[in-house]
């Protein structure tokens, strides 16, 4: 028989797998965008959605699971986003070389597109806001 605890896991990794599966698809969205714009700030875009599916997939690891695969996951979240921050960074020298002209109306499109989907991902993971776990 499930208990509460267990009914509660499967909401938080359903609630987990939506906001997952959202930023995955918006980072293959945000890397079209970043080739269309020749937009370095829409790559950095497309690495935090990356770096969010990430944390959101790990963090659907870690739900039920004890304080130590907790730290683990918040770990594993902040070497991710170092290492995307680094790939920004290579994209920026690059730029500094080999400069190209952003697309402007590019560039509003997606982020326009980046900011709902992030307010999608929001409203989906606002039950956690009053959570006691937090």
């Amino acid at each position: 028989m499930a208990t509460s605890s267990d009914s509660d896991h499967r909401r938080e990794r359903a609630r987990l797998s939506v906001a997952m599966g959202a930023n995955v698809l918006m980072f293959a969205v945000g890397l079209v965008g970043w080739r269309l714009a020749h937009s370095t700030a829409l790559l950095a875009d497309a690495f935090d959605m990356l770096a969010d599916a990430s944390g959101y997939a790990v963090a659907f690891w870690a739900v039920g699971g004890q304080l130590a695969r907790h730290r683990l996951a918040a770990r594993w979240s902040s070497v991710l986003l170092m290492a995307l921050g680094v790939g920004v960074l290579a994209e920026v020298v690059h730029r500094w070389f080999v400069p190209q002209q952003p697309e402007g109306w590019w560039i509003a499109a997606f982020a326009s597109l980046s900011l709902l989907v992030n307010g999608a991902v929001l409203a989906t993971l606002h039950a956690y806001r009053r959570s006691p776990q937090l």
